[in-house]
């Protein structure tokens, strides 16, 4: 059955499509279902633990550490919340190694260390960084 679809975004434009029933006959006028779509992204975004994520007066923002140790606080912007994890729409470029559940008083440019390193700065276990996939 052909379908016509219209958009109120898109006045005077129709977009031609095709309805058709499987062969079993097990899909009917009527049902509510769900679709997806695959759909390629030219750039698919970061997704870090929800953790990560601080929401403060500075927006929202993750904290990085360098293989220095240095925090860099970097404004970023959610595309997608998974609950447990967020995709993010820009901020990162993916590779970082982010605080996850960062304690409040952490600040840009501060120098952290593993709880078992022995060296100076704030200790952050090694479980709270991750790396940004």
């Amino acid at each position: 059955m052909p379908a016509a679809i219209c958009l109120p975004e898109m006045p005077g434009r129709v977009f031609q499509g095709v309805i058709a029933r499987n062969a079993a006959g097990l899909l009917h006028p009527g049902l509510f279902v769900s679709v997806t779509l695959s759909i390629p992204r030219a750039t698919p975004g970061v997704v870090v633990p929800a953790g990560a994520i601080i929401f403060n007066a500075d927006g929202l923002r993750v904290a990085t550490v360098d293989d220095h140790g240095i925090v860099r606080m970097l404004d970023v912007t959610i595309y997608r919340d998974f609950g447990t994890s967020v995709e993010l729409r820009n901020g990162l470029q993916g590779g970082e190694h982010v605080v996850v559940n960062p304690p409040a008083g952490l600040r840009d440019g501060e120098q952290i260390r593993s709880a078992d390193s022995g060296k100076g700065g704030s200790d952050i276990a090694g479980p709270d960084v991750a790396a940004t996939s």
